[in-house]
């Protein structure tokens, strides 16, 4: 059953890696989704409204959080912008900045994608594999406990004949005494009328 346990360990890695991905993907996903809408409305000249929006909220917490994807001057830029409104080096640069920063997170998506598809193909060649091998397994076991059968039907059986000649010859030592006893008994009487 060892197949069985490496499917089982398997399936739990399988299932942390697929939410660990599902949380992910819904992070990315909603931080690009912000992104755009940041875009469209700084071309559209709404940069004062959109600092209102949930999409500015997320794009303000993805600065905080995720420092690494930002220069510091990037990063004090965007936080200016997201505070007030207005870009102190223009509107340009910022749409810039989100436009590259939303290319760089969807390639990064597009690559955990790939990665989880890899991963979920992996664990279903593993199991396909493990699961072939508990058949092959399974099916020896049961031709072996077929064989062990009929070995006992066999060896029942010789034991029954053993036991019928046995019984045969014990009838016929009965009946080789009984004609010894008999002849000896017609010699007598041979004897005696003679």
């Amino acid at each position: 059953c060892d197949a069985k346990e490496t499917i089982a360990m398997s399936t739990g890695i399988r299932e942390k890696e697929a939410a660990a991905f599902a949380a992910m993907k819904a992070e990315s996903e909603a931080n690009i989704a912000a992104m755009a809408k940041a875009i469209d409305a700084l071309r559209k000249g709404l940069g004062g409204s959109f600092i209102q929006t949930a999409a500015a909220t997320t794009i303000k917490d993805l600065v905080v959080s995720k420092q690494d994807l930002f220069s510091a001057d990037d990063a004090a830029e965007l936080s200016a912008f997201l505070q007030s409104g207005q870009a102190t080096e223009g509107t340009g640069e910022i749409i810039g900045m989100l436009e590259q920063l939303k290319e760089t997170m969807s390639k990064d998506l597009a690559d955990a994608t790939a990665t989880e598809e890899d991963a979920i193909k992996t664990y279903n060649e593993l199991v396909a594999a493990k699961n072939k091998e508990f058949e092959t397994l399974q099916a020896s076991i049961e031709e072996k406990i077929t064989r062990l059968g009929e070995l006992g039907v066999a060896n029942a059986e010789t034991a029954n004949a053993g036991g019928d000649t046995g019984d045969a010859m014990e009838k016929d030592k009965k009946a080789l005494a009984d004609l010894k006893a008999g002849c000896a008994q017609r010699a007598k009487d041979y004897e005696a009328e003679k």
